[in-house]
């Protein structure tokens, strides 16, 4: 053979060797797609509760270290999972609680872990404390709601449509009361005792850092506020002393936030994997944590001194997403007293979820400026209730329209974008 025809037949060879290695990568490619999702190199996104936003720093310092690029955003609890049902995309949720979530999502979160811990406590003025005589003996929920509904008590709560202290508040005088946790019925509730607590909230956000942020600004609108013990803390901080508020944990119980990262994507579980690391890590828990005045979950971490350490009784979150529709939307449509139009603005102004504003322009308060105002009612249709309506919600979510608007009845999942869900009543 030619010295050209032996160069000739080399040159094939080779030529077929990459052909075929080629095709073995692309398969190879292939195969591993469908086994494992594409890793994902963009910012990690998490929609986090709003009283967290002060830890923001922490969080994306902390991250940043460990080689992933944080951005958070924030929304109350409620608003968080009616945002991810809508379609909205993020990496991971940092809800206050996961009970409600891991319920109401639509799809189920990847990986769950709690990352730290705050009691839900009523926060009081000490001189109010003193004159109710709370000072010498923490009060009951019993005790709270009479002086609300004696008028010696004005507190500021969330809306418990949009946010965890307010809903994790109404579920515990509920649970409190009937003697009950998660197997807690909504016929178990005792409605003129809930309805003399409510008669006492006098200012209310869409979020509970939203709510100490109005405190702050006015803390003579009210005598006490329900909300984390961490944020009450923060908040006493920026306050003069006779306008700080002692923590009151309930003698009866109290739900406390556990503070899940819930991951979402696929995509990012090593991303995931690293932040969670780091943030359970002592030196984050140890710095970060004492400083918000947040509980530690890694157990070789004490608590910062200005929290409590004696035991306090603990309350299950109800574990029927149909129980928890039922009072909520017997709380917005019966027992909640609307709050004047100034005690909810703040909620309004900086919610940035539109069926929000779209459904607070239609209940009594925190009209929102900057679209018309709604249409007049269609008329009464044979299966409306036969109450007066003020509102007719046109929401893409039912279940938020619902809780919200107090649509009295619902539509199916199948049911167009737009169509109405029922008559607001307007007792």
């Amino acid at each position: 053979m030619s010295l050209w025809s032996r160069r000739l037949a080399l040159a094939f060879v080779a030529a077929l060797s990459l052909g075929l290695a080629a095709c073995g990568k692309d398969e190879s490619q292939g195969a591993s797609g469908s086994a494992a999702p594409v890793a994902d190199t963009a910012a990690f996104t998490i929609l986090a509760g709003s009283e967290l936003k002060d830890l923001e720093g922490p969080i994306v310092d902390a991250a940043r270290a460990a080689g992933v690029d944080v951005k958070l955003s924030y929304a109350g609890t409620l608003d968080i999972v009616e945002r991810i049902n809508a379609g909205e995309r993020f990496d991971a949720i940092l809800p206050p609680n996961g009970a409600y979530p891991a319920l109401a999502l639509q799809t189920k979160p990847l990986a769950r872990d709690k990352l730290f811990y705050s009691r839900i406590a009523l926060g009081v003025k000490n001189a109010k404390a003193a004159q109710l005589g709370w000072n010498r003996k923490p009060p009951g929920w019993a005790e709270i709601a009479k002086a609300a509904g004696a008028g010696q008590l004005r507190y500021g709560m969330t809306n418990a449509t949009s946010s965890n202290t307010g809903m994790s508040a109404l579920f515990a005088v509920a649970s409190a009361l009937a003697g009950k946790t998660e197997d807690l019925s909504a016929q178990d509730v005792d409605e003129k005792t809930l309805k003399a607590f409510l008669a006492g909230q006098k200012l209310t956000a869409g979020s509970s850092g939203w709510l100490a942020d109005a405190y702050v600004k006015d803390p003579s609108a009210i005598d006490a506020m329900v909300n984390y013990e961490a944020v009450i803390l923060r908040a006493n901080e920026k306050l003069p002393k006779a306008d700080q508020l002692a923590l009151f944990y309930p003698r009866d119980g109290m739900i406390s936030a556990d503070y899940p990262l819930m991951l979402l994507n696929a995509g990012k579980r090593e991303a995931y994997t690293q932040l969670v690391a780091t943030l359970k890590a002592a030196p984050f828990q140890r710095d970060a944590l004492s400083a918000a005045f947040l509980r530690p979950a890694n157990p070789e971490v004490p608590a910062v001194a200005a929290l409590p350490t004696a035991a306090v009784a603990e309350l299950g979150f109800p574990n029927r997403l149909d129980v928890i529709d039922a009072v909520l939307g017997t709380y917005q449509s019966q027992w909640r007293k609307p709050p004047p139009r100034s005690s909810c603005s703040t909620s309004a102004a900086r919610c940035r979820a539109s069926a929000w504003r779209r459904c607070a322009r239609r209940s009594s308060c925190c009209r929102a400026p900057t679209r018309p105002a709604p249409p007049p009612p269609p008329p009464a249709r044979a299966t409306a209730p036969s109450r007066a309506a003020s509102a007719w919600c046109s929401s893409p979510s039912p279940r938020r329209c619902r809780r919200r608007c107090g649509c009295a009845s619902t539509p199916t999942r199948s049911t167009p974008r737009a169509p109405s869900c029922g008559a607001w009543p307007t007792a």
